[in-house]
């Protein structure tokens, strides 16, 4: 589902205080950065949180071709509840991450 005014709002919101907490340079931060976080038992998911923020010394240890969808999860994933979200898909989304 595409983000409404309300929930790009509260997105833009988290992405200036990632930028603002984070240590100048210490780490990239990005809205709707997909991730593909694989399981132990080899499935594959991605995910694309609001707001995701990975240190640099991580992204510099992948090679090229796996930095613009990491196979690991954010250092911080921020995703916005919106009204019609299921719990059950957050509840997912939190134990992968």
């Amino acid at each position: 589902m595409s983000p409404k005014r309300k929930h790009s709002m509260v997105q833009s919101a988290f992405d200036r205080l990632l930028h603002k907490l984070a240590p100048a340079g210490a780490g990239y931060i990005g809205p709707e950065w997909k991730f593909r976080i694989g399981r132990a038992d080899g499935s594959d998911s991605a995910f694309l949180p609001d707001v995701a923020y990975i240190a640099k010394d991580r992204i510099r240890a992948l090679p090229e071709n796996q930095r613009e969808e990491s196979l690991f999860a954010p250092d911080i994933a921020v995703e916005v509840r919106s009204p019609g979200e299921r719990v059950w898909l957050r509840d997912a989304k939190i134990v992968r991450y």
